[in-house]
């Protein structure tokens, strides 16, 4: 007899299995890299999802966007995707290898080194991702989501309590970019990360 939880781990088995065929049959179109975007609230399971694609797809690598925030409250600015387009995408676009240095949140500083070596597919994965000046170069936008009542124990559970307030005006903030951009509306896939 199959139980509960060994449906719910086939059916995201067949889930990630099917995204990863889709993504294959994608074309690149950030030079040679097949570009993968993961939008959408915080505690939603964005992290997650990127990190089963990337198990399953050979030689891809993971972008996290908590890397690439300056910070909580100049998070969401143009300058976070003017820095995406030249540290990420254009080396991507050229065939080189990524080298950025990523915001260090208990240092308030970026000053942590990361390289990612060249690979077919790359996944950007956290709120910005889906902006329209990425979107336009990625394969695939995918939006996930999750209730409400979800989003923030989720984040407090993972991350501890002390974040709280900080937390409380991300969701405004990410609020405003979904709405600015569209961004649900223009992803390629939509998935419920419950």
């Amino acid at each position: 007899m199959t139980s509960l939880d060994d449906q719910e781990r086939a059916l995201m088995t067949n889930d990630i299995a099917a995204l990863v065929e889709q993504i294959l049959q994608t074309e690149a179109r950030c030079g040679n890299v097949r570009l993968v975007t993961i939008d959408g609230p915080a505690g939603s399971g964005k992290t997650t999802l990127a990190q089963e694609l990337s198990r399953h797809l050979v030689g891809s690598h993971v972008i996290a966007m908590d890397g690439l925030y300056n910070g909580w409250v100049d998070a969401l600015k143009p300058e976070l995707w003017e820095r995406i387009a030249e540290t990420i995408l254009r080396p991507l676009e050229q065939g080189r290898a990524v080298e950025y240095e990523a915001f260090n949140w208990e240092t308030n500083a970026f000053d942590s080194p990361v390289e990612i070596a060249r690979a077919e597919v790359v996944i950007l994965e956290g709120v910005g991702s889906s902006h329209p000046s990425i979107a336009q170069v990625s394969s695939l936008n995918v939006w996930i989501s999750a209730s409400d009542a979800l989003l923030l124990d989720r984040v407090l559970n993972r991350d501890g309590a002390q974040i709280r307030e900080e937390m409380l005006a991300w969701q405004l903030a990410e609020r405003g970019y979904f709405a600015e951009f569209d961004i649900e509306n223009n992803a390629d896939v939509h998935l419920i990360g419950e």
